[in-house]
C-alpha cells in the first residue's frame, strides 16, 4: 500500500513454480523488461527468468493462520531503506494480527 505503481529495487531475485494453494495474494512482482532474467553468475546456471508474472512478495491466510512472504532483503543496505523496512514490518504485524493495509 505505501509503495508506487513502479518501484525501482535492486536484489536477488529467485524463481518459483506454481502456487501450492488458491489463497496465495501477491503484493509484489517484477517486470522482467527491466533486467536481463537469463543472466547467470559465475558457475551457476539457473535461470531467473518466470515471464510476465514474477512475483516477490506475497501472503495468504491459510488453515486458520496467516503468512507472508518476500524474496527482499539480500543487501545489507535494504534494512536502512525505510520504504523497505515498512514492507517486512507491515507483512509481519499482518502475520501476527490479521490487522493492516493488506486487507
Amino acid at each position: 500500500m505505501h509503495l508506487s505503481d513502479h518501484w525501482t529495487w535492486t536484489d536477488e531475485w529467485y524463481s518459483y513454480g506454481e502456487p501450492l494453494t488458491n489463497n496465495v495474494k501477491d503484493l509484489i512482482t517484477i517486470d522482467e523488461t527491466t533486467y536481463d532474467p537469463d543472466r547467470t553468475w559465475g558457475n551457476d546456471e539457473r535461470k531467473t527468468a518466470m515471464g510476465s508474472y514474477h512475483p516477490i512478495a506475497w501472503h495468504q491466510k491459510f488453515d486458520g493462520g496467516r503468512s507472508f512472504y518476500t524474496t527482499l532483503g539480500h543487501l545489507q543496505r535494504t534494512y536502512e531503506d525505510q520504504w523497505f523496512m515498512t514492507h517486512i514490518f507491515g507483512g509481519i504485524y499482518w502475520a501476527a494480527t490479521g490487522l493492516g493495509a493488506i486487507d
